[in-house]
């Protein structure tokens, strides 16, 4: 199962105490999702569909404890991928008839006109938890950061983005195709956004992702560094070693006053040596700066007297 499902079937596990948030929720997942046909004067059907076997569950409950009606649920076969089912939670509306309770039966007829206002913090937060379910993704941060939802609707995109911005959430805007999509990349803005719609478990597996994904940063830095240093340290040495041994080839070596004929032979006897070890081994000793120096001396006689040689040629 994808990180983007796993997410979901916990969210699915979040329980709506008010039957505000139950609204707020389920016109998030209509306004995303779902569609109402008119069959007569008398009779609309609600449907809402999914491709998620638990936001499908969801759904229902919702519907069921919001309104004290039972829905329906249908089962089909994707015509694009074998062995994928589509979910279709459909509600028979009987208009004419009532329900349990007049205030049960104007939610409904909120909730299919669009006309509740969601206005308390609670519900606005299970309001976005709606549209995630309804139509949203996570990207598996062992990848990348990258939360979508995705709304036919360029208006309700808008809408979507500015409620997230009003929870701090830098949520941006962009056109794919024929659809809107609002996204979020920033790895503390995902973490933000998960902890609003209730995603605890999600958000801590993110941040223990967030946590190696940093080491591993971390490590591969320094041994990098580490790996361009000791690079530099051993161009350096066969760079040195190979001025005093051409030195050496035209007898230009023991011309060499003391201290660099001294740093040049202990070169070539300890060619793994670091500069710290070569100048200790001298008598007295001298620091690795003194040792860089001597030898940075000996790179430029050479090269001086290698010039020399090919003018005369």
């Amino acid at each position: 199962m994808s990180f983007s499902n796993t997410m979901k079937s916990d969210l699915c596990r979040v329980i709506s105490e008010h039957k505000c948030c139950m609204f707020s929720e389920l016109i998030a997942m209509f306004k995303v999702n779902g569609v109402v046909f008119e069959e007569n004067n008398c009779t609309s059907i609600l449907k809402l569909t999914t491709e998620n076997v638990n936001v499908a569950k969801r759904m229902y409950s919702l519907i069921k404890d919001a309104f004290n009606v039972q829905p329906r649920v249908v089962i089909r076969k994707s015509k694009k991928l074998k062995d994928h089912n589509i979910f279709i939670v459909s509600l028979n509306i009987n208009t004419c008839s009532s329900f349990e309770s007049a205030s049960d039966k104007a939610g409904l007829v909120n909730l299919l006109n669009n006309r509740d206002q969601v206005k308390s913090q609670c519900c606005k937060k299970a309001y976005l938890r709606g549209f995630f379910l309804g139509a949203g993704s996570i990207t598996n941060p062992n990848n990348c950061y990258h939360v979508e939802i995705v709304t036919k609707d360029y208006h309700l995109a808008q809408d979507i983005k500015n409620l997230l911005n009003r929870f701090q959430i830098n949520a941006k805007a962009t056109k794919r195709k024929n659809n809107y999509i609002v996204y979020i990349k920033e790895a503390d803005q995902i973490c933000d956004f998960l902890n609003i719609i209730g995603a605890h478990k999600a958000l801590l597996d993110l941040e223990n992702i967030r946590i190696l994904k940093e080491m591993r940063n971390s490590v591969n830095r320094i041994v990098n560094c580490e790996t361009a240093n000791l690079s530099k340290v051993v161009d350096a040495s066969l760079r040195h070693i190979n001025s005093i041994k051409y030195l050496k080839e035209i007898s230009e070596l023991d011309k060499l006053s003391k201290s660099l004929s001294e740093i040049a032979y202990l070169r070539l006897e300890y060619p793994d040596s670091s500069l710290k070890e070569l100048g200790l081994m001298l008598d007295p000793s001298i620091g690795k700066s003194g040792v860089n120096h001597r030898l940075k001396k000996i790179d430029q006689i050479a090269e001086e007297l290698h010039k020399l040689k090919e003018e005369h040629k």
